[in-house]
């Protein structure tokens, strides 16, 4: 379960977010840190490329390669890097205006580095992947000082501009040493990286960028959706251009300008560590700045900077501001003015090469191509054959119930009898163990899944299926949840088991078929970490556990809620190329499709309009969090209705929370979306 921050900036005010804003506000200047220490990895350890990566006797990363080939390519050999050859050199790559290559590490300077540049003009180098292998370039910026923006946050005189990647990255210029950005391969297209200078303004320019391939199937890969990417658990987080000094511009009301930048939109993510399990952000101190987004620093006194007195949260943050999801102890999302309280961040509940091929049996079902014999002695069933090769490979399916166990791709755990239902009590388990450590998660398709309904609080006390022994949580669930799915992470190579228990004094027509999936690590399938849910395609339907067109059966003094307590997860929806945004909307022909809070039968006139929502503060039970919605500055979202509404904020996530007691929620049924995503906005000029 990765950690997520995303900044937001709006164009040519006086604002900023998290970048820097009015009146010499310096932007964010944030400590992190996990609750337990983790283990720090540095961010040169990239993917496999054709030659491992080596350090050179100057401290430069380079290519580990023969001394011919080296010196062919224009490298540099900074030491030996292999015993097996005295020919084998660390070959370090350095180029400035002009240049291009396709190197593992390359170093992006300027002319004349490491003297300053004064001059103007555009500086271009142009990174071309090596093959399909590469997916990512993290440019590191070692050293960047460009002039800083115009007095409005524009970066008119000077700026870098990364362009020819699928995900997009801002303009940034000012003082940005020490940041990184991460930017996506667009198939085999270059990656082209521009710093443009004007000469009418006598500044001395430096740059020094590390331009670092990084591999499809690298475990230091930035997640989706993510400019930057952190590694470490706990260390120091900047906006772009943050510094302890104002900015000398003034803006176009003739006041001290801002350090930060117009136009953010950004993803800031830090990877969990291994049993962390959420993340504080704190204010970096001894600097009175380090929070100043919004509003006029110069107007406060000493006293009151980083206070809690100057603080802005909620729907008061409109224009520049930082998105903490899900934050502990408060009940918004959204943060701006010039300080920032303690703030500590629960994520939300955070299939590739198996040895054997995945196939499809005769019965429509998934299996494992395996020899006939290998099928027949571990238990599988036979179903048509899955190559050409050989009669004997046949697709093997594996259908399993109580007390069963097993590492096979596919199987399919099942109520005994199936497909009758089951009218019985007890419990009833399935253990999944993972074959070694290439596997990472499991995918739980609830191909068929009836269990009693809640109780009319929405507690599962009658029947329910629990999954444990994953490194992500996974909630309890009941009822209705055909075609739902869950994903889980594995703990290591520690076994995942699936718990179905019901109760016999209760008669009920219970039914069960979980197709449960292994994951490998480097999945083009995985579901990013933290995603409880992950839908893959573009447009489709997206519900609540235990939605349901009718109200919950159970008796009681009220009618009852389909909603379950104590819920807190996140539902991802994989962006498709070229997608920038994301509508939900509620089906027309379902006014209870948005039900979350209130007494549903004693507001049917309400039930359904987008008049019968609420949002923001008002959400502090039951909601639903909608990153960054273009229609209001609210990203929470509970009552009874909703309109269509759209995100443009990626990764494309979700998060429902609910708290421990359903009671007060009369008739609720949750939600049903249907969510469409939308192409980007084409360029002009």
């Amino acid at each position: 379960m990765d950690y997520f921050l995303r900044v937001l900036i709006t164009a040519g005010v006086l604002g900023g977010i998290v970048c820097s804003d009015l009146e010499s506000e310096s932007a964010l200047n944030l400590t992190t840190s996990g609750v337990r220490e983790g283990k720090g990895f540095p961010f040169y350890s990239i993917g496999r490329i054709a030659n491992r990566v080596c350090t050179g006797t100057n401290g430069l990363l380079g290519t580990c390669q023969i001394r011919g080939e080296c010196v062919s390519n224009g490298g540099i050999g900074s030491g030996p890097c292999s015993t097996m050859t005295v020919q084998a050199v660390c070959c370090v790559f350095i180029s400035t205006c002009g240049g291009s290559g396709s190197n593992n590490v390359t170093y992006f300077q300027n002319s004349g580095y490491p003297n300053p540049y004064n001059g103007g003009g555009t500086c271009t180098y142009t990174v071309i992947p090596p093959d399909s292998t590469v997916c990512q370039l993290r440019v590191d910026f070692s050293a960047f000082t460009l002039s800083q923006p115009n007095g409005d946050g524009l970066c008119t005189v000077d700026n870098i501009q990364i362009s020819g990647g699928s995900s997009r990255v801002p303009i940034i210029c000012g003082d940005n040493n020490g940041q990184h950005v991460y930017v996506n391969f667009n198939g085999q297209n270059a990656i082209t990286i521009t710093v443009s200078t004007t000469a009418a303004t006598s500044f001395n320019r430096v740059w020094n960028m590390q331009l670092s391939m990084i591999s499809c199937t690298s475990t230091y890969a930035a997640p989706a959706g993510c400019l930057q990417y952190y590694l470490d658990s706990a260390g120091n987080i900047q906006s772009f251009n943050y510094g302890s000094s104002a900015n000398s511009a003034f803006n176009a009301l003739g006041m001290v300008g801002t350090r930060q930048m117009s136009n953010q939109n950004y993803g800031i993510c830090v990877r969990a560590g291994a049993d962390q399990c959420s993340i504080s952000y704190n204010m970096a101190s001894g600097d009175l700045f380090a929070f100043t987004l919004t509003g006029d620093v110069l107007a406060l006194t000493a006293a009151m900077l980083g206070t809690a007195d100057v603080a802005m949260v909620g729907t008061d943050c409109t224009t520049d501001y930082l998105i903490i999801p899900n934050p502990s102890g408060v009940t918004t999302d959204r943060f701006c003015g010039m300080a920032l309280v303690p703030v500590t961040k629960f994520p939300f509940y955070a299939l590739g090469r198996i040895p054997n091929t995945i196939c499809t049996g005769l019965d429509g079902l998934s299996g494992t191509c395996q020899i006939r014999g290998e099928c027949a002695a571990n238990g599988g069933i036979a179903s048509g054959r899955c190559s050409t090769l050989t009669p004997q490979a046949v697709c093997c399916v594996y259908i399993s119930t109580c007390g069963g166990s097993g590492s096979n791709n596919i199987t399919y755990f099942q109520n005994v009898g199936y497909p009758t239902p089951y009218n019985g009590g007890g419990s009833c388990t399935y253990t999944v163990v993972p074959p070694d450590n290439t596997i990472c998660q499991l995918r739980v398709d609830f191909s068929a899944l009836t269990l009693s309904q809640p109780s009319t609080d929405g507690t599962c006390n009658v029947d329910n299926i629990q999954i444990s022994g994953g490194s992500s949580p996974v909630p309890t669930i009941c009822g209705d949840n055909n075609g739902q799915h869950v994903y889980v992470a594995f703990s290591g190579t520690s076994s995942i088991s699936i718990t179905v228990s019901t109760t016999a004094a209760t008669s009920f027509n219970r039914v069960w078929n979980l197709q449960l999936s292994l994951i490998s690590c480097t999945s083009a399938y995985a579901a990013p970490a933290g995603c409880l849910q992950y839908y893959l395609d573009s447009s489709g339907i997206v519900q609540s556990f235990n939605y349901g067109s009718t109200a919950n059966p159970t008796a009681g003094a009220v009618v009852g809620t389909r909603q379950m307590p104590n819920l807190n997860y996140g539902i991802c929806i994989r962006s498709g190329a070229g997608q920038c945004s994301i509508t939900y909307t509620p089906p027309s022909t379902d006014l209870f499709a948005f039900t979350l809070t209130g007494d549903v039968p004693a507001s049917t006139a309400m039930v359904g309009t987008a008049a019968g929502g609420m949002q923001g503060a008002d959400c502090t039970t039951d909601y639903l969090i909608i990153p960054n919605p273009t229609t209001g500055a609210n990203d929470r979202f509970c009552g009874m209705g909703i309109a269509a509404t759209t995100s443009n904020t990626a990764p494309f996530v979700l998060y429902y929370i609910t708290n421990a007691d359903e009671a007060n929620d009369v008739g609720n049924r949750g939600f049903s979306f249907q969510y469409a995503q939308n192409a980007c906005p084409i360029s002009v000029g």
